[in-house]
């Protein structure tokens, strides 16, 4: 995977993202006598780098299992897709790409059909509100209509016991209509399908009023005697959105966190200017420094807690997981605490180191 002999002796710790995964990977892929089970394997790693898995696994004689939310890797390595949709498992023979034509075209028949049941409902829920309505004025004509019904004499005296067996009766005929009608609802409710949609979210961007927020110039930066990159010319302004891209171990992240001021044992040459004041949202690569309840953590991050779960709910998270300390959550579910926070704080400048990695 074309990791540089040098990385043998530095330690883990101080390994770049994608050079820690390849590390990772080449530890799996020596052991020849048991069957993969490989969680996320693109993490981190540049194109190059994810070529070179692929190329790996496709030259694969014995089967393995592979979890990842890269889709054309996936494409590239999987003969099956197992997929989790809403909590339903659904087992699809092909490539990724079989299996979103597949599924894309399943999901717009089930949403045909679930706008006529739907449609079937509201047309029931309105019979169930007349029937309701009519249940509700049989009491009323016990003393009102049925009387001139069920006159027996001159004297206008009723045969109450009529009027009772009468009235009687029809409640139990609305009785039974509501009945039915609550079961063909709940049957037609039945036949709807589980669809997946996807949310729109929100963020909190609050732009002020500079041009530019941040600038360099022939900029050069170092860690350690390692140069990771020199002569940056960047410029990013108000409302502009840009993407860093380079091999792993190029400087991307030591970068980012030059610019927050925690990249400590980096070094720079040339000029760079972060406009003074701003308020910036950083979405770290590794966030196991956030800990403790949802409660806690949107204290402790000054972030409204109703906000933060509203966000949660549409991305997702399950409700059993709101009490779970972010800690013991899985790494996907602390991805979207993480990015629910960067979502939530106002900010106006954003800066997201890998925010699709999990």
């Amino acid at each position: 995977m074309n990791v540089g002999i040098d990385l043998l002796w530095q330690p883990f710790n101080t390994l770049s993202g994608g050079e820690r995964t390849k590390v990772l990977l080449a530890l799996s892929f020596t052991d020849r006598d048991s069957f993969a089970l490989i969680d996320e394997p693109t993490n981190h790693l540049d194109e190059i780098s994810r070529k070179e898995v692929a190329n790996y696994l496709v030259k694969q004689t014995k089967g393995y299992i592979v979890v990842s939310h890269d889709r054309d890797f996936l494409n590239q390595v999987t003969d099956h897709i197992l997929a989790i949709e809403n909590t339903e498992i659904h087992l699809y023979q092909g490539d990724f790409y079989t299996y979103e034509d597949t599924k894309q075209k399943r999901d717009e028949f089930n949403q045909l059909k679930n706008k006529k049941l739907q449609g079937e409902i509201k047309n029931l829920n309105r019979k169930y509100v007349r029937f309701n309505n009519w249940s509700d004025s049989i009491e009323a004509q016990k003393y009102s209509g049925m009387k001139t019904k069920h006159i027996i004499n001159r004297r206008t005296q009723l045969n109450k016991g009529a009027i009772g067996h009468d009235a009687a009766k029809m409640m139990k005929k609305a009785i039974n209509t509501r009945r039915r009608l609550d079961r063909k609802i709940d049957s037609k409710r039945g036949l709807m399908a589980n669809i997946e949609d996807v949310p729109e979210l929100t963020i909190n961007f609050k732009p002020n009023y500079h041009q530019t927020l941040l600038e360099t110039q022939h900029f050069s930066l170092t860690v350690g005697n390692k140069c990771l990159f020199d002569n940056l010319n960047l410029i990013i302004r108000n409302h502009g959105v840009i993407s860093l891209e380079g091999k792993n171990g190029s400087g991307k992240s030591k970068f980012l966190k030059l610019l927050l001021g925690q990249a400590v044992d980096s070094s720079y040459q040339g000029k760079y200017k972060l406009t003074n004041g701003l308020s910036i949202s950083y979405l770290p690569q590794n966030f196991n420094q956030y800990t403790g309840t949802l409660k806690e953590f949107a204290k402790k991050q000054k972030i409204p807690y109703e906000r933060l779960l509203n966000l949660l709910k549409k991305m997702g998270f399950p409700r059993f997981a709101f009490n779970t300390p972010i800690e013991k959550m899985s790494m996907g579910q602390q991805k979207r605490v993480a990015i629910t926070k960067s979502l939530v704080e106002p900010a106006d400048l954003y800066l997201w180191d890998e925010p699709a990695n999990i």
